[in-house]
């Protein structure tokens, strides 16, 4: 989540490819899915398209990461 936040500075209109964020962290794609997924049930992210992986941070992603929640 810290990473995505820092990649869109915080913003909840920025659409970017999730894989790759997981990806850079060490994660294989199945584990992304899950990763993502995860964050998708907490209203953390929202997923534009899950076969190629873009997402965006809501608002909850942002208070969450911002009161270090995640």
């Amino acid at each position: 989540m810290h990473t995505l936040y820092d990649d869109v500075e915080g913003s909840v209109n920025d659409f970017v490819d999730g894989y790759e964020i997981a990806a850079r962290l060490g994660a294989d794609l199945a584990e992304a899915r899950r990763i993502i997924a995860y964050f998708e049930e907490k209203a953390f992210v929202r997923v534009d398209d899950h076969k190629a992986g873009i997402i965006r941070l809501t608002v909850e992603g942002v208070d969450a990461v911002e009161a270090e929640n995640v």
